[in-house]
Parts: C-alpha cells; sequence; structure tokens
C-alpha cells in the first residue's frame, strides 16, 4: 500500500479514530477522579556513633570507620524492607489489624545515599500515619543496632538520627492520566482501523 492510500485510509476513518480517543480520555479522567488517596513518605536515616573510643590502633583510622559506617547503614537499609522490618514497623506505628497486614505486604524502599545516610520511602492512607509510619521506622532501625550493638560488645556503638518525614500526594495527576489515556487511545485506534480495513477494506484477490 502507497502512503497517501494508507493515510486516506486513516483519514476516512477520522470519526471512529476521535471517538476512540475521546473515550480514552474520559477513561482517564476517571481513573484519575476515582483514584484512593495516598501518600508517599520519605525520611533520611543516618548512621552515627553514640561515643568513640580513642585509639592509635588502625581499627579507628578514618577510613575504617566510614567503611563500617556504610556497612552498616546498608544492614539497616536491608532490614527495613525485609518483611520482619516491616512488620516491627507497622506494630511500632500502632497500625490496626488490616493496614498492619497491607504494610507488611506493601513495599518499603530504603536506599542509602551516602556512607552513613538511608533514604526510605513508604506508603501511607494519611498524613498521621505518614508520621507515625516515620517514626516507626526509625525506631525500627534503632532497635536493631541496638541489638547489633550488644553482640558485638564494642563501646564504639552505632544509633540513628532520624529527620522529619517529607510528604507527597502519591495519586498520579491528571496530565499524567490524560496523557496515558490518550496515547491508549491513539494505539487503540491505530491498529482497529487496520483491522476493519484487514477484514472489510482490503480488496479481496491481492
Amino acid at each position: 500500500m502507497e502512503l497517501r492510500a494508507f493515510l486516506e485510509l486513516f483519514i476516512r476513518r477520522g470519526n471512529l479514530i476521535f471517538g476512540v480517543v475521546v473515550v480514552s480520555l474520559l477513561v482517564g479522567f476517571l481513573t484519575y477522579r476515582l483514584q484512593t488517596q495516598w501518600y508517599q513518605g520519605t525520611v533520611l536515616l543516618s548512621v552515627t556513633r553514640q561515643g568513640t573510643e580513642a585509639a592509635t590502633d588502625y581499627q579507628y583510622d578514618q577510613y575504617y570507620r566510614l567503611q563500617a559506617d556504610e556497612r552498616m547503614a546498608n544492614t539497616v537499609a536491608r532490614y527495613l524492607e525485609t518483611a520482619i522490618g516491616r512488620r516491627d514497623t507497622a506494630r511500632r506505628a500502632l497500625l490496626s489489624g488490616a493496614r498492619e497486614a497491607e504494610f507488611i505486604k506493601g513495599q518499603v524502599t530504603a536506599l542509602v545515599l551516602a556512607s552513613n545516610l538511608v533514604e526510605v520511602t513508604y506508603r501511607a492512607k494519611t498524613p498521621t500515619e505518614a508520621e507515625r509510619i516515620a517514626g516507626a521506622l526509625s525506631e525500627a532501625g534503632e532497635r536493631y543496632i541496638a541489638g547489633l550493638n550488644e553482640q558485638a560488645g564494642d563501646r564504639n556503638w552505632f544509633t540513628l538520627v532520624a529527620t522529619e518525614a517529607l510528604l507527597r500526594d502519591g495519586r498520579f495527576t491528571l496530565p499524567i492520566a490524560l496523557g496515558i489515556g490518550g496515547a491508549a487511545g491513539l494505539g487503540v485506534a491505530f491498529w482497529t482501523v487496520l483491522g476493519l480495513w484487514y477484514w472489510r477494506g482490503q480488496p479481496r484477490g491481492r
């Protein structure tokens, strides 16, 4: 098929294409309006020391200290991402039975940004709940570190310092919803026109 004939095929089906795109945009708008409200929370956890022991031994050299901080930060990050860590966090945040189960099955993402800095992101239903979860994440991480400190018996114990939670609306915006709807509508319209051409419009015998 020549390019001109191909374009004319879509021009003749202009009303169909327009209708499909309009319906897709309407679906995108309704999807945006019917979204369940939720929030994305972000909190920064800094791994630091409760005290330091003066020594000239190499184990207290700055390089080894930063390396130890980084390993501890990575350990805490991985713990908070596990189901056990999420369960501990949910209980410390005093989440209800159904919400606790939902949080445990959900996702907590902990990203090590620097040698001693961990960024934790999570989902919450309300701003109040998000604040409680942020505090619970810090408490859960601190309790986990305390257990490691006791096992190590080291006077240079680790601890966590948390920032206030940063919240944002977790729902996708109207432009995104309309963009996805419009793109999906164009795709459906394109293949619909080609399908109709193949089954009805294509001359037989070719």
